[in-house]
């Protein structure tokens, strides 16, 4: 991983006058960088050796000797030695609002069912009590059987008197005992919001297990476990600054279940404090069919009370699918280890549909969660019918997250109807063992995460850290991982092929790409793309000193 030192600058002006890079119209400047190896992101332009910053926005970039022109008494300058320069990075979904919101005791982090159970057993033995127990992480590997999986059986001989959740080591399930189901309320009556999604598994004769997948577990989180707010927020500040050094001056926050007042009444006192180290996007999240109701309502509050300059809410964010190692991923065909498992998405289309016509009318965009290819068609089956009934002004900028599974037929469609597809790259590895697999088998495991696809028909391709720990939030991993289709070595288990990496090979990205994605795509994504992405004049001086050029260091 490369180490990097980088300067980060958040435009607070707008630059208006004409420029011209022979003759500029004002030769005053704040800031003059030369003789550097700068990599605009700018087809137009898309190498130079110089930029001069005024007023927090670019307003020459070219050649050192064009440069010269703007060296006076009060300008500041810098000799770049040679170092490489980028736009400054665009993370197109992340979690900043997460880290530190969950405090599991036990954590138990193993890949069978016996030594997770046994560990369970000494931590009770360890911590008798009454009250809720909220531990981590089940492994979902141990329980890929078909669409089995745990059972609150194994719980309640643990803990027969007390109230346990477990989070699994996806995060997207949730094992509950018998006496958290009563805690909460859930009983074989209760509905599932949204089958086969976001459910209250049970088994055939109708009895819950304590399986809760997606949405159908969110839902609970606020209401029945308690913030640190001191831990929460040393570790928001922790991951804004991860994010900061690593170069990242604009996220967008993929959502914080039901805590989003916490977590956007404390950015918001970060930005009025000047502490918010960059562009900030949140958001509203639809995680059930009930909350989609609530979405523009709920945007226009977070506007009016935590939305500032860089703390913005301009996208909403939907669950469309959940994964497909817990087997809620929409897929166009049956699992192969559940033949009878009928997928579906979390609205239909028609209801997509008029969800972007509201959209539309209150002017915001849409980021979706889509892992399988039905819930892709469906999310562009959406857009269409959408763009048909409003025509060429229709409002929403539409983008899709994650994309493990794309049917060959939709990857033109994502230009044909200006949809971006944002990747997490530093999922791309090989995952050995592979807990979608046995439900996807092997063609569809092989013919994932597909962004060369769309970035070869004319689609605008993002890419992001997904996550809320420090360790993988680095840009540079992205690319590392990107590229090679491979986990870094160091990352490899016993007995793992280090020369293995995902298929299809086609899919290792080239690094311009990849810059393309973090820079100029995300910005297009956020609808930011004519302030900043690319080193431009006119464009908010945003960018990143790297100690090493990217093109020339060993992509390991």
């Amino acid at each position: 991983m490369l180490k990097t030192t980088q300067t980060s600058l958040v435009a607070t002006t707008i630059f208006l006058a004409a420029c011209s890079q022979d003759k500029p119209v004002d030769s005053s400047a704040d800031w003059v960088l030369t003789n550097g190896h700068i990599y605009t992101v700018d087809d137009a332009q898309l190498r130079a050796e110089a930029v001069v910053v005024k007023d927090g926005e670019f307003i020459y970039v070219g050649d050192d000797a064009g440069a010269e022109a703007f060296i006076t008494d009060g300008a500041k300058t810098t000799d770049l030695g040679g170092r490489m320069v980028i736009p400054g990075i665009v993370d197109g979904h992340t979690h900043p609002g997460l880290i530190g919101i969950e405090q599991y005791d036990p954590m138990i982090e193993v890949e069978d069912s016996d030594t997770f159970l046994a560990g369970l057993t000494t931590w009770a033995d360890a911590n008798p009590g009454d009250g809720w127990v909220r531990a981590c992480c089940w492994p979902v590997i141990a329980y890929v059987d078909g669409d089995k999986g745990p059972d609150r059986a194994d719980l309640d001989a643990i803990f027969p008197d007390r109230p346990v959740w477990v989070t699994s080591s996806s995060w997207h399930s949730y094992w509950l005992n018998s006496k958290a189901l009563q805690a909460l309320g859930i009983n074989e009556d209760s509905q599932d919001p949204r089958f086969p999604i976001a459910i209250y598994k049970r088994d055939d004769s109708g009895r819950l297990t304590g399986w809760v997948k997606e949405g159908a577990g969110w839902q609970f989180f606020a209401d029945v476990f308690e913030v640190n707010h001191e831990i929460h927020q040393q570790s928001v500040r922790a991951f804004l600054q991860t994010l900061s050094e690593f170069g990242v001056t604009t996220v967008y926050d993929g959502g914080n279940l039901d805590f989003s007042d916490i977590v956007y009444g404390f950015l918001s006192e970060l930005e009025k404090a000047g502490e918010l180290p960059l562009r900030y996007e949140g958001t509203y999240m639809i995680s059930t069919p009930e909350r989609r109701k609530f979405a523009v309502a709920e945007m226009k509050r977070f506007r009016e009370a935590y939305g500032g300059e860089r703390l913005q809410f301009n996208t909403v964010k939907l669950f469309m699918d959940g994964i497909d190692e817990n087997r809620s991923g929409a897929m166009l065909e049956p699992y192969t280890d559940d033949p009878n498992y009928v997928s579906n998405t979390m609205l239909s289309v028609e209801d997509l549909r008029d969800l972007l016509l509201e959209l539309h009318e209150e002017r915001f965009n849409l980021h979706v969660h889509v892992i399988g290819d039905l819930a892709v068609k469906s999310v562009l089956d959406a857009v269409e019918l959408a763009r048909a009934a409003v025509g060429e002004e229709f409002y929403p900028r539409v983008s899709m997250g994650h994309l493990q599974n794309i049917h060959e037929s939709d990857y033109a469609r994502f230009a044909e109807l200006d949809v971006s597809a944002n990747f997490t790259p530093w999922w791309h590895g090989v995952d050995v063992p592979d807990p979608a697999a046995a439900g996807l088998g092997p063609e569809s495991s092989n013919d994932t995460y597909r962004a060369r696809a769309i970035f070869d028909t004319g689609g605008n391709v993002t890419f992001s850290s997904d996550d809320w720990r420090l360790d993988v939030l680095s840009p540079c991993l992205g690319m590392q991982v990107g590229h090679s289709r491979q986990y870094p070595r160091e990352w490899l288990g016993e007995g793992e092929d280090p020369d293995a990496f995902r298929q299809p090979a086609s899919e290792k990205l080239p690094l311009e790409l990849m810059v393309k994605g973090y820079t100029m795509g995300g910005a297009y994504q956020l609808r930011m793309e004519d302030r900043i992405g690319s080193i431009e004049t006119g464009k908010s001086a945003d960018f990143v000193v790297l100690g090493e050029n990217l093109f020339d260091v060993d992509p390991y």
